[in-house]
């Protein structure tokens, strides 16, 4: 759960602008597919669709990791 979050103010800070610029990272893949507007969509979509699937898995994978629900 830490590393999710941790995987998300990376970002995060990138994409406001915080991060080194030399650096790849998803935040400044969206930061500059943010210049495209709306002729290319998907140079903002698809960096923030992995970041949020990654994120998604992790958390799912962290949950998983404690056990099964014995309420079910």
């Amino acid at each position: 759960m830490i590393f999710a979050s941790a995987l998300l103010i990376e970002p995060g800070l990138c994409f406001l602008g915080a991060g080194d610029p030399n650096r790849l990272s998803w935040g400044i893949l969206i930061q500059s597919g943010q210049a495209h507007g709306l002729r290319g969509w998907w140079h903002a979509c698809f960096p923030g669709m992995l970041l949020a699937a990654t994120c998604l898995g992790l958390v799912l994978l962290a949950s998983d990791a404690d056990g099964p629900d014995e309420r079910v």
